[in-house]
């Protein structure tokens, strides 16, 4: 209901557009935002990582291997003179060795920045202010998603 008056719309249309958006994958869920390293004591670890030779092979093969550790919670390949960079939740230094000893078996350097303070997540972005961003002109009338979706503000 608060959407819906948000965005002008009655609950009727505004339910069948939310349900397109989820159906059509712009949506992907619904979550609770749980601090984890409070709950469970956790220590976070950013982790760069360059293949030695990269080639699509090794890249799979370590993709595979990071797939199967639950403790790794964000992995992004990324382009530039490293391949990937990764957010590991460990209880301990030691714990967070334990963790990456399966990649070693790849050739493979890594770059350990144990987190001291978090400033910033994703789910504190505001999608408002990132359409705000984009040209005065497309501000105007709005930005074209994919699907054909329009968006500006008023949208939101």
């Amino acid at each position: 209901m608060e959407l819906s008056e948000s965005v002008g719309l009655s609950t009727t249309p505004c339910c069948t557009r939310i349900e397109r958006l989820e159906r059509e994958g712009f949506i992907r869920g619904y979550h609770a935002d749980v601090d984890i390293e409070r709950l469970a004591s956790f220590n976070r670890f950013i982790v760069t990582v360059s293949l030695h030779d990269y080639t699509p092979e090794k890249a799979r093969r370590f993709e595979a291997i990071i797939a199967d550790i639950p403790f790794i919670v964000e992995c992004d390949a990324v382009f530039g003179s490293i391949d990937y960079v990764l957010e590991i939740l460990a209880l301990s230094t030691e714990h967070y060795h334990e963790i990456v000893e399966p990649m070693l078996e790849l050739e493979l350097d890594y770059t350990t920045f144990p987190v001291s303070r978090h400033l910033r997540k994703r789910a504190d972005s505001d999608l408002a202010d990132l359409v705000d961003t984009r040209p005065a002109r497309r501000a105007q009338s709005g930005a074209t998603l994919a699907g054909g979706y329009t968006l500006n503000r008023s949208s939101i």
